[in-house]
């Protein structure tokens, strides 16, 4: 899935309308030299305005018509997954007898629990096989177009991490780190060596840690590689979840 990396990884004014020149007079009745003569002014015959006005029209009307079937859409889509992303599929779990989860992130918080006790586990979400579509409920293999139905299950698709979200949050597959990452590949790089994507501001003073993310943040103990929450690098060049003042485990940290 997508993993954002906060600041350094992979998370009129009115004018007034002046009144149109008007011509001068001479004492002779013709015009002065220094009016000019509008060269914008339509000299068409009334027939052909007409017309003209009547193409405008339709298109504005065909704008519109664009503009209110994307927030039809929109809304559609919007009705569609879960809390963690907005798509039209649900994910067939092999790990749990074939049950149905909307992500990987609804399996786990189900599954990845200390009541599960041994049987504790996240979803692999590269061994997904089959999903179920939430518009029709056929269940079908991977894609990103419903067989039965042909809904499209997700605006940004990655056959390889099962990954569908109608949100545009900058997603790209990376293949170095081997998951998707947020934020727009352009504006992150990948460091070989820590084996993660840094954003291209830090890239001048970048300090190396080998495989600096496999680990777990030394705050919350949760693994960072993975993580959906966003990830800062110490001066140092070790990683750990960003944290904001005032939060509990900021102040356990100080001990």
């Amino acid at each position: 899935e997508e993993r954002g990396w906060g600041g350094v990884m992979a998370s009129p004014q009115e004018e007034e309308e002046e009144e149109a020149p008007r011509p001068n007079m001479s004492s002779s009745g013709g015009l002065e030299a220094d009016f000019v003569v509008d060269l914008d002014l339509d000299l068409r015959p009334s027939s052909s305005q007409d017309t003209q006005q009547e193409n405008d029209s339709s298109d504005k009307d065909d704008v519109v018509d664009d503009e209110v079937e994307e927030e039809e859409e929109e809304e559609e889509r919007s009705g569609y997954g879960c809390k963690h992303y907005k798509r039209r599929c649900a994910l067939v779990a092999p790990c749990c007898n074939d049950e149905v989860f909307t992500c990987r992130l609804c399996h786990d918080e189900v599954k990845d629990t200390l009541e599960m006790g041994k049987k504790a586990h996240k979803l692999d979400r590269k061994q997904v096989k089959e999903l179920v579509c939430l518009v029709c409920k056929k269940r079908q293999n991977v894609s990103n177009e419903c067989v039965s139905c042909g809904a499209r299950f997700g605006m940004y698709y990655c056959e390889i991490c099962r990954l569908f979200d109608d949100v545009d949050k900058g997603q790209y597959h990376c293949e170095g780190c081997g998951i998707c990452r947020v934020g727009g590949r352009e504006n992150f790089w990948h460091c070989d060596t820590c084996q993660a994507c840094f954003h291209k501001d830090v890239r001048e003073g970048h300090v190396c840690v080998e495989r600096s993310l496999h680990s777990n943040c030394p705050v919350c103990f949760e693994d960072l590689f993975t993580s959906t929450k966003q990830v800062q690098i110490l001066p140092c060049g070790h990683p750990i979840h960003k944290v904001r003042e005032g939060r509990a485990y900021l102040r356990t940290a100080a001990h």
